[in-house]
């Protein structure tokens, strides 16, 4: 160490601590203790009333789509899924945008529960199956089932597309699948 060393540290702490001791003295809290007396006496005592208010309210379905099965030409009918009753023999699942399964060979007469299990959606699902004559489309909303009872002997195209309110987005697909009836 050379000479400049040996003076320069020691003056380096001390004037940190000076700076310690100076800020401490300077922010030192400074604690008042004032005595006040209250004299007061409280006349009547308050009385609390309680009110209870009872608030009847009438639950009504806000669905829009109908419970009735929907006949498609004799092909396949659709109806809206019902846990109590339905036990369809088949199930295709919406998630992470496609069907799963995407293909399922059944018998004919034999029923297909398509349902919604993607719980991030979004945008509502339309749901179309082709082919029929008109084209069937069917508002599945965001977490929607249906149960579809095939008739007929043929291949049905399945697919699902999204719809935005926005008219400037175009419907996207979320899925396609196939049903194959023997």
């Amino acid at each position: 160490m050379d000479a400049k060393d040996n003076t320069l540290y020691p003056l380096i702490i001390l004037f940190f601590l000076l700076g310690l001791v100076v800020g401490y003295v300077i922010h030192k809290p400074v604690t008042e203790e004032r005595i006040q007396i209250v004299n007061q006496t409280v006349k009547e005592t308050p009385i609390i009333k309680e009110v209870e208010k009872i608030v009847y309210v009438t639950v009504t379905p806000t669905s829009t789509v109908s419970a009735v099965v929907t006949s498609v030409s004799g092909d396949f009918s659709v109806k809206i899924y019902d846990p109590a009753t339905d036990r369809p023999s088949n199930t295709m699942e919406l998630t992470n945008w496609r069907f799963s399964p995407d293909t399922l060979s059944i018998r004919s007469g034999e029923t297909v529960l398509i349902k919604i299990t993607d719980l991030s959606l979004q945008n509502p699902l339309i749901l179309t199956i082709d082919p029929s004559d008109p084209q069937y489309k069917r508002d599945l909303g965001r977490s929607g089932a249906v149960v579809v009872t095939f008739n007929k002997k043929g291949t049905y195209n399945l697919k699902a597309v999204t719809i935005s309110s926005d008219p400037n987005i175009q419907p996207t697909t979320y899925g396609q699948g196939t049903v194959t009836i023997y």
